[in-house]
């Protein structure tokens, strides 16, 4: 999984929610089968620790069976300082079927 600890959104991409329309920030994470002969499935993607809406997430195959990608999506500047939560992956993999990653956003202008 690249990145394999934490997803960070600084305020290098944060910042730039704060233009007039604005396009949502997006950022990935990628699992991949580590042997080519094992297939695999991402069964869910899903955010905890944070307030609902301050992200989103969506799975797309990138090979089916052998590596996906998961977009994490902030849609909008908040006003928190930091939001701090979990990224909480599940596959059918017969190693670690569930993954977790630390999500981080700092917002540090002030609008």
């Amino acid at each position: 999984m690249i990145p394999e600890t934490a997803l960070q959104f600084g305020n290098r991409e944060t910042d730039l929610l704060l233009a007039e329309g604005a396009s949502p920030v997006t950022k990935s994470v990628t699992l991949r089968a580590r042997d080519p002969r094992t297939n695999f499935t991402v069964l869910s993607a899903r955010i905890e620790g944070v307030p609902d809406g301050a992200f989103t997430v969506q799975v797309v195959p990138v090979a089916e069976g052998s590596a996906y990608k998961v977009d994490v999506t902030l849609p909008a500047y908040r006003d928190e300082a930091f939001l701090i939560g979990k990224l909480i992956i599940e596959t059918d993999a017969t190693i670690e079927p569930v993954r977790e990653l630390v999500l981080r956003a700092k917002f540090g202008r002030r609008r």
